[in-house]
């Protein structure tokens, strides 16, 4: 005789809840002994048979507090509202080699993660500043009114696009803003960013400003001087908001000295240490030093260093930054 036992559990599973959904489970099970209710083999193995089940839910559920799920556990659809260690992951989505005056940029193939889900892309991907559809809501912008960063990122349905003057602004497809900053909210959509280009006021690629990357590195073909200091006992701040991205965290820095046997300083700006941090000493004047690669400060504000240049003149220029989103 064969009995058909089915369970709707509604209510506790190894979940410690579960919502707006029902788990089911069905098993035949056989006994040898029909006579005996509690001491057949039905009752016998009840538990082993269980624990045996595949259990499938539909609709939206909620799993809230600790949940572990063991075996092989398939998701499908969009997972939503949380933060994922994925968010990391970017391999190349580089953007192309840059000229002066391109009227276009390049995004290479890669594989990214936009919170879990996976966005491949096996060709290049090249976006025209002046082509509507070429940017997120279909409708170019212009930067005549000044040059600044335009941005570029990737939805989670593979699109690519131009963000305009738009950094990220959100940690995660929740709307978080603790930690890094890896998306834009548009309010509608969530675009995981990959870079920017700084664009001149007649809509192209800024003069001076061709770059090439290779992973998280940007390199200028020509470096950037950002300003000339005198000699003061007092460090300066400069702005280099127009030569490093909102996305950048460091900054490859070069300098010049008009006299040999000269230290130039320099420290993360803001800071009220009193003390050098980081110094480069000229043996002849007039040539460019490498310093190395310096902090900057500002978050996805203004990015700044501090210096200064003891008993002469000197010059500051950026050669290469790195991004802090990939």
């Amino acid at each position: 005789m064969r009995k058909l036992l089915v369970l709707i559990l509604a209510s506790v599973l190894v979940f410690s809840s579960v919502s707006y959904g029902v788990i089911t489970y069905t098993k035949d099970y056989t006994s040898a002994n029909d006579g005996e209710t509690y001491g057949g083999q039905d009752i016998g193995n009840f538990q082993d048979d269980v624990s045996e089940q595949t259990a499938t839910t539909t609709g939206n559920n909620a799993f809230t507090g600790n949940n572990t799920f063991a075996g092989t556990s398939t998701f499908t659809g969009t997972v939503t509202g949380t933060s994922s260690p994925k968010d990391f992951i970017a391999r190349g989505f580089e953007l192309g080699d840059t000229a002066d005056d391109d009227t276009t940029v390049t995004v290479k193939p890669g594989v990214l993660y936009h919170n879990d889900t996976e966005v491949r892309k096996t060709a290049n991907t090249t976006l025209t500043f002046a082509t509507a559809t070429d940017w997120w809501d279909g409708a170019a912008d212009t930067f005549a009114g000044g040059a600044d960063w335009n941005y570029i990122g990737v939805k989670g349905n593979g699109d690519v696009k131009l963000l305009g003057t738009n950094p990220p602004n959100s940690a995660d497809s929740a709307g978080n803003s603790v930690g890094t900053l890896f998306y834009w909210n548009d309010s509608a959509n969530f675009w995981r960013v990959i870079g920017a280009v700084f664009m001149d006021t007649d809509d192209q690629i800024h003069a001076s400003y061709a770059t090439t990357q290779e992973g998280n590195t940007v390199w200028y073909i020509d470096e950037r001087a950002f300003a000339t200091t005198t000699t003061s006992t007092n460090f300066e701040e400069e702005d280099l908001t127009t030569i490093v991205p909102a996305v950048a965290s460091q900054a490859w820095i070069l300098a010049t000295i008009n006299a040999a046997t000269t230290n130039m300083y320099f420290r993360l700006a803001g800071s009220s240490a009193t003390n050098t941090q980081y110094a480069i000493r000229v043996v002849s004047a007039n040539n460019r030093y490498p310093l190395g690669w310096l902090p900057l400060s500002g978050g996805t504000a203004a990015k700044a260093i501090d210096w200064r240049v003891a008993a002469q003149t000197g010059t500051g220029y950026v050669g290469a930054y790195k991004l802090n989103i990939r």
